[in-house]
């Protein structure tokens, strides 16, 4: 690989959230117990509700290491446009951490996970699996499953453009090769989003799939990480999520079925191979054709 290039060893974490109360804390939480706290810049969009408006003024006021956008829930176009929004806001940083709103971190985690990148040996590696859970205890404080250390690796599921996971060893000594990213936790080199944004009309199911299929194209390799301390809440079965909110509101039901609608079509056009009038979001490193006969082979590496 030559002599390691030397970059200014920035992290751009980019947090989309959506009426989500944990969004301070898990700021909070990436800047207590990472190596290098200072070297930690956010984007973060808050899709917020009457219960989280304001969720972000402890941050404010505290210079260029909070990029910070607030949009009224009513107002969102769902997950490809917010994550668009998002990589919009990236300003040459080395690193970038892609996570979502409610998660938390383990000591040094910004360290581990440079290595994990690292380890891959690969310049066009990209960092991706299902974190592992925590929850929260009996006194309000973060309960991870460190122990278990149950990172994973994605397969298609049944469902159309959905997943199913299964575990990657805990024996592992690097990161293991995969074909697919998912959403909650991507780390890679900022390089990635001088090529390939997020495809803003996709609202929600197929958007991994999809991104999966654009990092293919530029070239780029997934692999799942080992002993990575990013901890995701499973579960919130109570918490907010947009698509059940705009259903039960009157005057956005109609919105949110023509967005999905729409949405649903640009996955439907794209994973049957019609991608031309996509071809700006997509590479020519390697070809869709060549991606998507592995997704139907159900075949995760090379």
């Amino acid at each position: 690989m030559g002599e390691e290039r030397k970059g200014n060893g920035k992290i751009l974490i980019l947090i989309p959230a959506y009426r989500d109360y944990e969004l301070s804390n898990t700021i909070k939480s990436a800047l207590k117990q990472a190596e290098k706290p200072e070297n930690l810049v956010f984007a973060v969009v808050n899709q917020y509700g009457s219960e989280s408006k304001g969720t972000l003024d402890l941050f404010r006021g505290s210079g260029k290491r909070f990029r910070l956008v607030e949009v009224p829930w009513q107002e969102t176009l769902g997950v490809g446009w917010v994550r668009h929004l998002l990589e919009e806001l990236y300003r040459d940083e080395e690193y970038v951490l892609q996570i979502d709103a409610h998660m938390q971190f383990g000591k040094n985690w910004d360290k581990i996970a440079k290595e994990n990148w690292k380890a891959c040996k690969d310049e066009k590696a990209v960092i991706s699996s299902y974190p592992i859970r925590f929850d929260f205890d009996e006194d309000g404080k973060v309960s991870a499953d460190r122990g278990k250390n149950r990172l994973v690796r994605l397969r298609p599921a049944e469902k159309k453009y959905t997943f199913v996971s299964s575990v990657v060893s805990v024996d592992s000594k690097k990161p293991e090769k995969a074909l697919y990213v998912t959403g909650g936790m991507e780390f890679y080199k900022g390089e990635v989003l001088k090529d390939i944004r997020y495809i803003k009309e996709i609202a929600f199911t197929g958007e991994e799939v999809v991104r999966s299929l654009q990092l293919w194209t530029y070239g780029y390799n997934v692999y799942a990480p080992v002993g990575l301390p990013i901890y995701y809440h499973y579960g919130r079965e109570e918490e907010h999520r947009f698509w059940n909110d705009m259903q039960k509101d009157e005057k956005l039901k109609e919105f949110y079925d023509e967005m999905m609608k729409k949405s649903n079509k640009v996955v439907d056009e794209i994973m049957s191979g019609k991608i031309e009038k996509y071809q700006k979001y997509f590479g020519t490193k390697r070809t869709a054709q060549s991606f998507l006969e592995k997704y139907a082979s159900d075949s995760c590496g090379d």
